[in-house]
């Protein structure tokens, strides 16, 4: 009898510790934005770029930053939380050490809609909750785009073939030009292409801005687009109209804006 209560009372507990965890995933699941690190008591709260990080049910996580982006694992056990697989595609060392599996686990305090990461590396980093839906997945070679339908524009193909493989979805990773021919911030995450001429902009898992494209010019020498916007974002403006594409690699393309003293974007293909 007493082996029957004691086996009860322990199906019991481990009963409530998963109600326990579920509830505090439910409340971790979402995407964050990232507003303030804490190291070595010093404080930094102003970033040249947004991190995010979107945590899902089936204990997938994903981020995005600027110059890399990819996925892990995330473990629950008490508050604590446990970050491992961590993959990341990496084009540059900009904040990238902040997305790390040693930072992302630790002690994870949750307060509404902001999280403090205690993280295993001595580390705090302060997120706040977003309104953006993670319409990826965990799965970055998922197209937002794909809902619009490829007669929405155009009835046939505007691209000649050798120009098809164009068509995907694309990783920004450096912005340069301007007067001073420098490195400038991006304003989009990834660019995605699908047939018939459609495009969408992405940043921090949402589309903001998805239209048609036109073609100015299209021979064996130069490929030259319009993006013609049909609907764009209140928040986030591309300012992106003409651009010269020039492919480096078939993985590789850069966007030239076509004035003087303008900028290039580099992007590389992640589907």
């Amino acid at each position: 009898m007493i082996l029957l209560y004691s086996l009860v009372f322990i199906l019991l507990i481990s009963a409530c510790k998963k109600d326990d965890i579920s509830i505090y995933r439910d409340n971790l699941v979402g995407v964050w934005v990232l507003r303030e690190i804490t190291n070595n008591d010093v404080t930094i709260s102003e970033f040249s770029t947004e991190i995010y990080l979107s945590y899902l049910s089936c204990n997938c996580l994903s981020y995005i930053g600027h110059c890399f982006h990819g996925t892990a694992h995330y473990l629950i056990d008490g508050e604590d939380v446990l970050v491992d697989d961590l993959e990341k595609t990496e084009r540059c060392s900009k904040l990238s050490g902040i997305i790390t599996e040693g930072s992302l686990s630790g002690y994870y305090e949750l307060d509404n809609n902001t999280l403090y990461i205690h993280s295993s590396t001595g580390m705090k980093l302060l997120f706040q909750k977003t309104r953006i839906i993670d319409s990826y997945n965990c799965d970055f070679s998922l197209r937002i785009i794909d809902s619009i339908g490829s007669e929405k524009y155009y009835q046939d193909e505007i691209f000649s073939e050798i120009n098809e493989s164009l068509y995907g979805k694309w990783y920004a990773f450096a912005r340069y030009g301007g007067w001073g021919g420098g490195s400038a911030p991006l304003n989009f995450d990834f660019l995605e292409l699908k047939r018939n001429g459609i495009y969408g902009f992405c940043k921090g898992y949402e589309l903001f801005e998805y239209g048609t494209l036109g073609i100015q010019k299209q021979d064996s020498t130069l490929l030259m687009i319009e993006f013609l916007p049909d609907f764009i974002s209140d928040t986030i403006a591309t300012t992106y109209s003409t651009s010269i594409v020039e492919f480096i690699t078939r993985d590789t393309i850069v966007l030239y804006d076509n004035c003087l003293d303008c900028y290039q974007v580099h992007l590389c293909r992640i589907d």
